[in-house]
């Protein structure tokens, strides 16, 4: 059965303007908080996805036997962000010296005591307040969306904060890729 393009065209710019608004709104955010320009912000959202990629919502914060966050390469930032690996080390350099991220020969890590510094607490709480307003955008559309699974409890919050870093570094990913360009 094929589908009307046309049905879907109302909700089309609307939804972009308001999807395009949530992502500045992350960027500005995260450049705000680390008070590092956008190159620096990606690449600490990089680092710090990356460390925690592997976790699901429904464990908890342990991500290997140990309980050690992965790190991750200098290459696989690189990579992972469409960056070219010399403006990728040259960030990472930055938050090193910023005391944002360490590193070591397995990799860069955005440390745990980072992120839970009370600004950093701060946003997490910032991004679920720009998240339930992006929810409510959107419903307010026309859009369709499941009642939320989960409660606003702290776990709940930390996890939406990740998503939110998945969700700018995929619409990043897909800008840089249809400009075809790097990110910055």
């Amino acid at each position: 059965m094929a589908t009307d393009v046309t049905d879907s065209r109302p909700l089309y710019r609307p939804g972009a303007r308001v999807a395009a608004a949530y992502f500045l709104d992350c960027a500005g955010r995260i450049t705000r908080l680390l008070d590092e320009d956008l190159g620096p912000a990606i690449a600490f959202l990089g680092v710090a996805w990356a460390n925690v990629a592997h976790l699901t919502p429904h464990v908890d914060a342990q991500p290997n036997a140990s309980g050690a966050i992965a790190p991750v390469t200098v290459y696989r930032l690189a990579d992972n962000l469409s960056m070219p690996y010399e403006t990728a080390r040259r960030y990472v350099r930055r938050l090193v010296d910023a005391g944002l991220c360490t590193r070591s020969e397995a990799g860069v890590v955005v440390p745990e005591a980072v992120l839970t510094r009370p600004d950093f607490r701060g946003l997490v709480e910032e991004t679920w307040a720009a998240t339930t307003a992006l929810r409510r955008e959107l419903q307010a559309l026309g859009v369709a969306l499941p009642e939320p699974a989960g409660s606003s409890s702290d776990e709940g919050r930390r996890w939406i904060a990740r998503l939110s870093t998945a969700y700018f570094l995929s619409y990043l990913s897909y800008v840089t890729e249809a400009l075809n360009g790097d990110p910055i």
